[in-house]
């Protein structure tokens, strides 16, 4: 995700923001991910939206402390009330956006 196209200098932060409204079709997958990213210094906040969310998976992805980079909402009209908790959490490190969506995701591990 941060690869190559993303190029920035070592004490550059990188900052993943992870927006769920339920679980991966694949838990174990999602959190090998999550740790191959914290492995790379990339730091996870993870926003769950509603009650369908897998705590257990949201909780691994997520940098420590989870206490501060896991942070839950009801649904999505209540998301703005965490814009400026993910602000400050994002605040100093360079952000570079990157829209994944489900469709764009390939399980076969070779075309990452």
């Amino acid at each position: 995700m941060f690869g190559r196209n993303y190029a920035a200098p070592e004490q550059t932060r990188k900052i993943i923001v992870i927006l769920t409204d339920g679980g991966s079709n694949n838990f174990d997958r999602t959190v090998e991910e999550a740790v191959a990213c914290k492995v790379s210094r990339i730091s996870i906040v993870a926003v769950a939206i509603g009650k369908w969310v897998n705590d257990n998976e949201i909780h691994a992805m997520a940098s420590p402390p989870v206490e501060e980079t896991v942070l839950k909402v009801e649904d999505f009209d209540q998301l703005t009330s965490k814009c400026s908790v993910v602000q400050n959490l994002v605040c100093g490190g360079r952000v570079v956006v990157v829209m994944v969506t489900m469709t764009d995701y390939n399980d076969d591990s070779t075309n990452r």
